[in-house]
């Protein structure tokens, strides 16, 4: 059963990194997905990527490092909005987590893997937290 299907996803950061893979991923797995990041560029062509493999997303250019911005928040917020309402969402604008997951090796598509997981439960299974973790130690 899949239960991303017609669900709406919004992901920060999503021009690059782990943000495009996730996006790519729940994608695949039938969510809508919302990209919001400060490349337009690449917004645009993970937006073309998703689409010509047959999945729905749309691109705002937002900038949410500074959560002070009320205004490009509310401006992602009616953006989402008018593509339909988000039902999950997700953040690795936090850059610097995203460093430290890539110093120890943890690819971006086991992250994606990861997040599509804790995102594809049944009604009434909630993941609160998601802990990665590499499985083999650099001695």
């Amino acid at each position: 059963m899949n239960h991303l299907q017609d669900k709406v996803v919004v992901i920060t950061g999503a021009s690059s990194g782990i943000g495009a893979v996730s996006a790519k991923a729940l994608a695949a797995h039938g969510a809508t997905i919302v990209a919001a990041a400060r490349g337009q560029e690449d917004l645009d062509q993970l937006v073309a990527d998703i689409n010509k493999a047959g999945g729905t997303a749309a691109a705002r250019l937002t900038d949410v490092t500074d959560v002070a911005d009320a205004a490009d928040m509310q401006a992602l917020a009616d953006f989402t909005v008018a593509t339909g309402w988000a039902d999950k969402v997700t953040d690795p604008a936090g850059r610097r987590a995203a460093q430290e997951l890539n110093s120890i090796a943890i690819s971006a598509q086991s992250v994606a893997d990861a997040v599509v997981y804790a995102l594809d439960q049944p009604a009434g299974v909630t993941v609160n937290d998601l802990i990665i973790s590499p499985t083999r130690q650099n001695w």
